[in-house]
């Protein structure tokens, strides 16, 4: 489970009207689409974020969407399909994973498995 305890001190302080129209999280894990127009929330946010999130625990620091660093270039042992699923993630809102779940998927599948 991922949290951003900035986020519950922001949400204190907002109302109702406040959280459709100003952008909430912390900044290089929201996407851009969200920080031009902060009522586009939906699932597809916290796609983004995770993909930031799996890069940097991969690469030890933030992925530029704009300029995708392939992390196979980086690390010889990250398989080039992970590049392919995270650079999706973090591309264009409708280019990414329908869901969490799939996003998970599509990691998995990608990876393959651990050698003995």
């Amino acid at each position: 489970m991922v949290l951003d305890f900035g986020n519950a001190y922001v949400l204190d302080e907002m109302g109702e009207a406040t959280l459709t129209s100003s952008a909430v999280g912390s900044l290089g894990y929201i996407p851009s689409e969200v920080l031009a127009n902060p009522r586009l929330r939906d699932y597809r946010q916290d796609v983004f974020a995770a993909a930031v999130i799996t890069y940097e625990m991969i690469a030890r620091k933030r992925p530029d969407p704009q300029s995708y660093q392939p992390l196979h270039v980086l690390f010889s042992d990250v398989h080039p399909l992970i590049d392919i699923v995270l650079a999706r993630a973090l591309g264009a809102a409708q280019s990414r994973p329908g869901s969490a779940e799939e996003f998970r998927e599509q990691l998995l599948s990608a990876s393959p498995p651990a050698r003995l």
